[in-house]
């Protein structure tokens, strides 16, 4: 696959299931017909087939994807070959339907494809197209009424003779790296008026005038043009089409659009405007959207109030207003929204109680995180049958938390909160519950391992910063599944026995705790092939044997006791061991770790020369190493493109010039290299580093 197209193809895994499983366009029927297949259709497919290679990363929808060209053989009715459709009568084939059929190679012009004249229907979606061109023979395809030429890896522009399809009724040419240019469009919106759904998702249409997009057919169901590139003014006419039923423009950041402010009109079923600036309030004309289900405003810079309105859209079951500046109350006539399954309206300014949401029976999600509401949290949420995600952390909600009345919890998120009070005991009989965190509260409870007996599918739990105590007690098997883990502030006075379960441990937070002593040795098997980070800042442990970790690249050792020369890590991109009571030379094979973003030795008793192998760390972003013995020159190690943003040596014992070098060091906002023995004129050259803050600046004073 073409590396342009392959970038965005496995960020966009999720959205090519729609199509092995269900087709932009309906399926193809299975072929009844009792009539051979055309002998010259026959040759063309077979031609077809041995033109390209079977690859199994050549379709993204892996669990489904399949061969179907493997059924095609020679001497037998192409009409019953996999994804192939015959006329009943003539034995032409009219469909065609080769999604997600594991196709490796080019498509080029003189593919026996475009023999077969008779085409109606077809599908060529999620295969591996080598970073072909369309061709301009796809105009041939007079009779063709569907075409999906989505999430291959065509590259260039559409060709004009697309628009020669006068009878499309459905074209989807989305997330296949291609752009189309005004003139072609103006054709295509002009000849084919049959069109009823048009899927242009991450096609470039950043040349267009958006005016060609005026004289879309009124038969129009499904307009989808998000991360076009679209720019200047929506046509406002789109908006009330006939027979509209989803308008999806998201991720088109220049786009302007205007909503009507009364009297809207429309069928729409589905409106989404993710990413796209609108200036003022959300209309209450979106009240008059009676069929909506679905509506998606996230990033839109919508401020005031949430329209009364909505609570009119009886049909709604997705509400998902992120990142906005919507203020106020949340509106109680959210709560006529019977049909609601996801209401999410994080990262806004909403203040106040939760309404009461108890009739709310089919709500799955409820996302209302980083806002200001306050209050208490409504029992009436810990009761709806359906819930499985609840996220109210970042607020301000107080008091107790009641006892849950439904087990259906399978992610409950009340971290950064001002709950108090004891931990509900019904929590840890939710069973389901994968996610659970209770962080940055002020709970009085102390929590027994044991207790979580019961959350067999918990992988991630999240208790720091609660006033919560944990009890070590010893326990085998109790968290099988547990990836990521949190007890910062947890009172602990040794390592959780359970930890040796964890093999295959993701993160670990056991900072700003009571754990003395050396590291203990079976605490270095805790998942060493999975482990990524690892914070265990803030105690009192003296002593680690090693770091044996292959996959971390986040360590915190900081404010500890620990003493002798500095462990060093298989890898790791960020390293914080400061305020320890280590010794000796930094060991060049800290140079080794190519991806080092941070690294962080102050406060400890670290001596002789600084490594001048620190030049080859190019993703070097903060280097610390203030209140050590460090002697001799700062070395000439600051290469041209360096990312440097921070660099701290006050305190040592360096002497001589400043080196030239840090002139290369373009992105150095901080610089302290106070209280050494530095003996240079004032370095005026540093007058080049823009970024460089003036009451950061320490060169020569303590």
């Amino acid at each position: 696959m073409g590396q342009y197209s392959r970038i965005f193809y496995f960020f966009l895994l999720f959205l090519s299931l729609k199509f092995c499983s269900s087709s932009s366009f309906s399926s193809f029927s299975a072929n009844t017909s009792m009539q051979m297949c055309s002998h010259y259709d026959r040759l063309a497919l077979i031609e077809f087939k041995n033109s390209f290679s079977l690859d199994n990363d050549a379709s993204l929808d892996f669990p489904t994807s399949h061969p179907k060209t493997q059924s095609w053989k020679e001497g037998t009715d192409c009409c019953y070959w996999d994804g192939v459709t015959c006329d009943t009568v003539t034995g032409r084939v009219i469909g065609l339907d080769l999604s997600c059929s594991l196709l490796q190679g080019s498509l080029y012009p003189n593919s026996s494809l475009f023999r077969l004249s008779h085409l109606k229907k077809l599908n060529l979606a999620d295969n591996d197209f080598s970073d072909s061109k369309i061709s301009p023979k796809f105009g041939q395809f007079k009779s063709l009424t569907h075409l999906n030429l989505s999430y291959n890896s065509f590259l260039g522009e559409v060709p004009s003779e697309i628009a020669h399809l006068s009878n499309l009724i459905s074209l989807d040419i989305s997330f296949s790296g291609l752009r189309i240019e005004d003139l072609p469009l103006q054709r295509l919106v002009q000849n084919c008026s049959l069109l009823k759904q048009l899927f242009f998702e991450f096609v470039d249409l950043s040349s267009i005038d958006t005016n060609s997009l005026m004289n879309l057919s009124s038969s129009l169901t499904d307009l989808r043009l998000n991360q076009c590139q679209l720019q200047g003014k929506f046509p406002t006419n789109i908006l009330y089409l006939p027979r509209l039923r989803i308008l999806d423009l998201s991720e088109n950041e220049h786009l302007n659009i205007h909503l009507p402010k009364s009297n809207w009109s429309s069928p729409l079923q589905e409106l989404h405007f993710y990413n796209v600036p609108f200036i003022g309030e959300l209309p209450e004309s979106i009240g008059d959207l009676n069929s909506l289900k679905q509506l998606t405003i996230e990033s839109c810079n919508f401020t005031g109030s949430i329209p009364t309105s909505i609570g009119n859209l009886l049909q709604l079951t997705h509400f998902q207003g992120d990142f906005n500046n919507f203020n106020g109350m949340i509106s109680t006539s959210l709560t006529n929204l019977s049909q609601l399954e996801v209401l999410s309206l994080p990262y806004n300014k909403l203040v106040g109680p939760i309404p009461n949401f108890s009739n709310l029976s089919k709500l799955v999600e409820l996302h209302l995180y980083w806002n200001s509401l306050s209050g208490t949290i409504p029992s009436g949420l810990l009761n709806l049958p359906s819930l499985h995600s609840l996220d109210l952390s970042e607020n301000q909600f107080t008091g107790p938390i009641n006892e849950f009345q439904s087990q259906s919890l399978e992610q409950l998120v009340l971290g950064g909160n001002k709950l108090n009070g004891s931990v509900p005991s019904s929590i840890f009989n939710l069973v389901n519950l994968a996610a659970l965190d209770l962080s940055s509260n002020s709970f009085s409870s102390t929590l027994d391992v044991v207790m979580f007996s019961k959350l067999q599918h918990l992988h991630y739990l999240n208790l720091s910063d609660s006033n919560l105590s944990f009890n070590n007690t010893v326990a085998n098997h109790i968290f099988p599944n547990l990836r990521r883990l949190y007890l910062a502030s947890c009172n602990l006075t040794e390592f959780p026995y359970f930890l040796r379960d964890l093999k295959d441990l993701y993160d670990l937070d056991l900072s700003n705790n009571r754990l003395f002593g050396q590291v203990p040795a079976w605490m270095l098997e805790v998942g060493i092939d999975t482990l990524g980070y690892l914070n265990l800042g803030n105690n009192f442990l003296t002593g680690i044997k090693e770091l044996p970790w292959k996959s971390l690249w986040f360590l915190d050792l900081h404010s500890n006791l620990l003493q002798g020369l500095l462990p060093i890590p298989v890898k790791v991109d960020i390293y914080l061991i400061s305020n320890n009571n280590l010794t000796g030379e930094i060991p060049s094979l800290i140079c080794n770790y190519t991806s080092l973003v941070d690294l962080d030795l102050s406060n400890n008793s670290f001596s002789g020369a600084i490594p001048t192998c620190f030049g080859s760390l190019s993703s070097l972003n903060v280097l610390n190493l203030q209140k050590n013995t460090f002697s001799g020159r700062i070395p000439e190690f600051f290469d041209k493109g360096s990312t440097l943003m921070s660099l701290n040596l006050h305190g040592n014992q360096l002497e001589g010039p400043l080196p030239r070098s840090l002139a290369n060091c373009k992105m150095l906002g901080i610089l302290d290299l106070g209280n050494n023995r530095i003996n240079d004129t004032f370095p005026h050259w540093l007058k080049n580093l823009t970024q460089l803050q003036p009451d950061l600046l320490r060169i020569y004073r303590p």
